[in-house]
């Protein structure tokens, strides 16, 4: 028993030197692994999304087809999610660059793509920026199934019984009948038809002739329209001036000026002149009754 302990502190400095390093190389893997030893190096950018689209903590960050960084964080905020991004500090963000989340491969995993823009001023990582979902291969073939579902029920409502096929093909039908219908109608009433359009051109050559015939009349007619025009205008300007006359002669008779307009409105006067005409009325009607009491005819 003696034998075995008696290089006692040895064995557990070696003991102890091994568990110092065991205990460094967890922490130090740790550190690698959610990158706590580049955190010091590395610049934090802070993203906005709509949506995550599945990407999560550890994902790469690509530019310019390098992998500059790496995702920190995805936390859900309350009109999105919030992507907090570890990139190198030796790469720059020019301010109208866009940040997209896209598919890694066809077997799955996801990135975030930061596309550089052309301005020469940079970010300012204190500000959160705003980025967008790119679709990607799943997107694509759900868009597809969703096309072909609606194509599907499109060929099934043409196809069905009162579809639009079955509506043009009873259409062309109908057309077909009319068609036949007409041709025989055609058929049966050629003679009438034939006398039909006789009679129509004999109508029209008379027409013709009458209109050849009275030609000069028509001009003549159309040529005085514009004589008959004038003329009515001249008349219609008589017409208003005498209008304006009568209108002035009666404003003058209502305005109580001159003799005609004294006579019209004064009722003094008026009932003035009608006892006078009375009384010579009355003065001739005696006259006519005692003529000898009036007159005296005296002969030399």
């Amino acid at each position: 028993m003696s034998d075995f302990y008696k290089d006692k502190k040895k064995t557990e400095a070696k003991v102890g030197i091994t568990l110092l390093f065991a205990i460094i190389a967890i922490i130090v893997g740790y550190a690698w692994l959610t990158n706590s030893l580049k955190k010091g190096s590395m610049n934090e950018l802070t993203i906005s999304f709509s949506n995550a689209a599945r990407l999560e903590k550890g994902d790469g960050v690509l530019m310019r087809g390098v992998y500059c960084g790496v995702v920190d964080d995805v936390a859900l905020e309350e009109n999105g999610v919030i992507v907090k991004v570890l990139l190198e500090n030796q790469f720059n963000v020019p301010v109208d660059s866009k940040y997209l989340i896209k598919d890694k491969s066809m077997m799955g995993g996801h990135l975030l793509e930061i596309v550089p823009g052309t301005s020469n001023a940079t970010i300012d990582f204190s500000e959160t920026q705003v980025g967008d979902v790119e679709p990607g291969l799943f997107s694509a073939v759900k868009q597809a199934t969703n096309l072909m579902e609606n194509l599907e029920h499109f060929l099934w409502r043409l196809s069905k019984e009162d579809g639009l096929i079955a509506s043009i093909e009873d259409t062309s039908n109908q057309l077909n009948s009319i068609t036949k219908e007409t041709n025989e109608l055609i058929k049966t009433n050629k003679d009438a038809v034939n006398i039909a359009m006789e009679n129509l051109t004999v109508s029209i050559a008379k027409l013709d002739y009458l209109l050849s015939k009275n030609v000069e009349n028509i001009d003549n007619t159309l040529t005085n329209i514009p004589l008959l025009i004038n003329d009515s205008r001249e008349a219609l300007s008589e017409l208003k001036t005498s209008v304006n006359s009568l209108q002035e002669i009666s404003e003058k008779l209502n305005s109580e000026e001159g003799t005609a307009g004294k006579l019209i409105n004064d009722k003094e006067l008026y009932n003035s002149l009608t006892r006078t005409i009375s009384n010579a009325d009355s003065l001739l009607h005696e006259i006519k009754k005692h003529p000898r009491k009036y007159l005296k005819i005296s002969v030399f």
